[in-house]
């Protein structure tokens, strides 16, 4: 871009404030003096509102555009035009900061003009399908990403959870094993000793050690 030219530009914003997840989009088109386009962008966002988007529309413009030149931006957005131009702006304070502080380094002259939206204005109509289909992407791209962190944790906790159990399966066949032993050492001493009356509850702790011992 040419620095002393004056620009045409065109913006918007679009997004979802049903939406508990608020996606939103912006797009905006610059023409140099000439009407031909020199810059098409868009991009998507989650957590906003459809006013943030088109008054960040309009910041991206401004941050484009080189030093000392002009620029008549068109926009659908009321609201925006009104609050750039408040001097007690009640919302979007950081977006409006920015907003002033890059005209004001720049040294730009930034004037507006509010088109109807969905009127016909080619370049109005093309920013207003760029930024829509740049919020539902986004939407798309966010929740399938919740989605696989969802799954990845779950598949973590599943994986945690089956090393906890095989790691207590392992700690009670190591029991198992000791009760084992005690219960053969007790089964030889009682017979030695020609004590008949615990024999079979000693027999009854070994099978239930072997069969404990058996498991996987």
């Amino acid at each position: 871009m040419n620095e002393c030219n004056h620009f045409i530009a065109y913006s918007d914003g679009s997004g979802d404030n049903l939406n508990p997840h608020k996606p939103g989009g912006l797009a905006y088109i610059i023409l140099d003096s000439d009407g031909k386009v020199i810059k098409r962008e868009s991009e998507g966002y989650i957590g906003v509102t459809n006013n943030q988007m088109e008054l960040l529309a309009i910041v991206h413009i401004i941050e484009s555009l080189p030093p000392n030149s002009s620029v008549t931006i068109h926009t659908d957005s009321q609201y925006c035009i009104l609050a750039i131009n408040s001097k007690k702006p009640k919302k979007n304070l950081e977006i409006l900061a920015m907003y002033h502080k890059s005209v004001s380094e720049l040294h730009l002259k930034v004037s507006f003009e509010w088109v109807k939206g969905h009127s016909g204005n080619k370049y109005n109509e093309e920013c207003d399908r760029m930024a829509n289909e740049e919020y539902r992407r986004k939407l798309q791209e966010y929740e399938h990403s919740t989605v696989t962190q969802q799954s990845a944790i779950e598949r973590q906790s599943k994986g945690n959870s089956t090393v906890l159990v095989e790691h207590k399966l392992d700690k009670a066949k190591q029991l198992a094993q000791r009760v084992k032993v005690l219960a053969n050492s007790l089964e030889v001493q009682a017979r030695d000793y020609d004590v008949k009356w615990p024999l079979k509850t000693i027999q009854a702790l070994k099978a239930v050690a072997d069969d404990f011992l058996k498991l996987r």
